[in-house]
């Protein structure tokens, strides 16, 4: 799923960034690592400028590309009411997203790399 960035907005839902503005090129063209639903929000994962995850408003984007990658799988959380696509092993790993961004973590930033190359070489051109 291939997605362009339409807008840059100020909120972010993951990272601790103010304005995450910079993170994004309007204009640009994003490969989807995962998307997340609820009730209240609809977060798109992708790559930044700064080469980290985040979870984005979709609003933000318009689809270029629906191609739905074979690495994701389904997850739906009742407690949250919340239905998730990510890479497989994203969503087995208990410590995934909080150890992604902890630089003593570099088992989940590879595990994150390899993920995303796999969806980078999958994705049609």
């Amino acid at each position: 799923m291939k997605l362009k960035c339409k807008e840059t907005v100020k909120r972010h839902f993951y990272r601790n960034e103010e304005d995450y503005s910079i993170l994004l090129t309007k204009g640009k063209e994003y490969v989807a690592l995962g998307i997340s639903f609820s009730n209240k929000n609809r977060y798109v994962c992708l790559e930044t400028n700064d080469e980290l995850p985040a979870l984005l408003d979709i609003r933000q984007f318009e689809v270029v590309s629906n191609y739905v990658p074979s690495r994701w799988t389904v997850r739906y959380m009742r407690e949250r009411d919340q239905l998730s696509f990510f890479p497989q092993s994203w969503v087995e790993s208990e410590f995934f997203w909080t150890g992604l961004f902890k630089k003593q973590e570099c088992e989940m930033f590879r595990l994150y790399q390899r993920e995303r190359d796999l969806i980078f070489e999958e994705e049609p051109s």
